[in-house]
């Protein structure tokens, strides 16, 4: 190789040859990026082997980039009045020309997004029934029937059900017994992805699982049923907790 031929040009000469409609008019392009850092990689392995003196202009001008970068302070006290700065908020990514991304920063900006709304319902509201969810008992004593309605759990989750639902109180189930509402979710919508084209789920969605309630645990309870050993009613004196 020609001595003013950097480990860049030769990879974007080659590129030019293989893919003609690619183009590479200014640094910005995410294609030059690449081809710097794989010269820049190329450039340390033989640098460490003693092959070459110096680096390549992208080795420089990458290293020359950490070089001078300087992590922002954590505190500024006594700037602008200031006494002291607590860091205890959760971190969401910041995104800026040239960034690699990868599956994980957007799911770090989904959890970012949730974790602030649920923090907002938990503390703002709390948890309980919202609206809706009345629980009957059907006339034979044995099915349950739960209206439509809307309700926040304690980890200021959201529950819904849209249609009216029916189920059957377990057999076994001990009397006085609680009904109550769980945050559930499941992956669906499966795509079509990679090289060994697996299936792997699109989306995720959120629901709600009705069940009788465990001892402490963290489930809405909407209602109290009680039985004489050949029905179940409701007990009308129970009243589900409500958000502030």
């Amino acid at each position: 190789m020609d001595e003013w031929l950097t480990l860049t040009d030769a990879l974007s000469q080659t590129m030019r040859v293989h893919a003609p409609g690619w183009t590479d008019r200014n640094d910005a392009d995410p294609g030059i990026t690449m081809l710097e850092m794989l010269a820049f990689l190329a450039e340390g392995l033989r640098f460490n082997r003693g092959v070459v003196a110096g680096g390549s202009p992208a080795a420089r001008r990458i290293l020359a980039a950490l070089s001078a970068y300087v992590a922002p302070e954590s505190t500024s006290v006594g700037v602008n009045g200031t006494l002291h700065e607590h860091w205890c908020g959760p971190k969401r990514p910041r995104f800026f020309s040239g960034r690699l991304l990868t599956a994980d920063d957007f799911t770090e900006e989904q959890q970012y997004d949730r974790e602030k709304h649920r923090r907002h319902l938990q503390t703002m509201h709390g948890a309980g029934v919202v609206e809706g969810l009345r629980v009957t008992v059907g006339a034979d004593g044995t099915t349950l029937t739960i209206e439509p309605g809307f309700a926040i759990d304690a980890a200021g989750r959201e529950l819904c059900i849209d249609q009216t639902v029916v189920v059957a109180v377990p057999a076994g189930t001990v009397s006085p017994a609680a009904v109550a509402l769980y945050y559930a979710e499941r992956p669906v919508d499966p795509l079509l992805t990679g090289a060994v084209q697996a299936m792997k789920p699109g989306e995720i969605e959120e629901g709600t699982r009705v069940a009788i309630a465990a001892p402490g645990d963290e489930g809405v309870i909407i209602g109290r049923i009680v039985s004489d050993g050949d029905a179940w009613w409701v007990d009308a004196s129970f009243a589900p907790s409500r958000p502030r």
